[in-house]
């Protein structure tokens, strides 16, 4: 199992980055395998079309997270023996939980989407809203396999816009999902789909990862590490989510939407 998840991390980062010596790099920690891949392609696909439309020469590497908290912690200290590596963007469970940040030592992390993931190292910037009740701890983080178990009437985060919840849950209208991510607009939509024959329909993630990682490609062209962390610290973006800063970690003025499932369709939410 262990060579057959250490053979697929070396082949998708070499098919993924199309690496080229010495150009500085983004790497990409996120699940490609299991219940969660799901977001590992979401994330990819975004990655790449920022990076395309950025026109800037910079390598993006993709890893596989491992399935596991130990795994996304052994690719975090890997990626710390790579000069080239100046900046990476974490999602997912593991990639963003506390140990992975700090694992990563003094690589810069941007952290995307609400996975009740906290601000566990002074080089990691979280996008998302820190009053999103969600990341509060009003409601508790959220397994998909529990899905068909979850009550009407239940608030949760960006991991219930996942495909494989409407298949695991019979009755999602009453569900609420808070998140900073904005629904994809029709252009976005068809550069997505139209940057890669595979690439599934974006979700409110793929929004947040496009803002993502438009700022860590401008932050790793400066070459070097110490200058990467300056630059995102001093970020004024204004992306696809609105205008991004940062303050103390996390999104200063992050928008916080309400979002409802009607006829299984995704949509703002018409509460007030």
């Amino acid at each position: 199992m262990f060579l057959r998840r250490a053979l697929f991390v070396l082949i998708f980062t070499l098919a993924g980055c199309r690496a080229s010596p010495s150009v500085p790099r983004v790497a990409l920690i996120a699940p490609f395998e299991g219940r969660y891949r799901e977001v590992g392609y979401d994330a990819l696909y975004a990655a790449r079309l920022a990076l395309t439309e950025s026109g800037q020469h910079v390598n993006l590497v993709a890893l596989d997270d491992g399935g596991t908290l130990e795994s996304a912690i052994a690719r975090a200290k890997a990626l710390q023996g790579d000069p080239l590596t100046i900046v990476t963007i974490l999602i997912g469970y593991h990639a963003v939980d506390s140990a992975t940040q700090t694992a990563l030592g003094d690589i810069p992390a941007l952290i995307v989407g609400e996975w009740s993931s906290r601000h566990a190292s002074p080089i990691s910037f979280v996008l998302t809203n820190p009053f999103n009740p969600v990341r509060l701890g009003y409601y508790l983080p959220f397994e998909i396999t529990n899905a068909s178990d979850m009550s009407t009437s239940s608030v949760g985060s960006d991991v219930l816009t996942l495909s494989s919840f409407l298949l695991l849950n019979d009755n999602p209208n009453d569900i609420r999902i808070m998140s900073s991510g904005s629904l994809p607009d029709e252009s976005f939509v068809h550069r997505y789909q139209m940057s890669d024959p595979f690439a599934p329909p974006p979700s409110l993630r793929s929004t947040l990862m496009y803002d993502a990682a438009r700022i860590a490609i401008e932050a790793a062209r400066s070459g070097n590490r110490v200058a990467a962390l300056q630059a995102i610290t001093e970020t004024d973006y204004d992306g696809l989510n609105g205008r991004i800063r940062f303050e103390s970690g996390y999104w200063r003025d992050a928008p916080l939407y309400a979002y409802e499932y009607i006829d299984g369709i995704l949509q703002p939410s018409t509460d007030d």
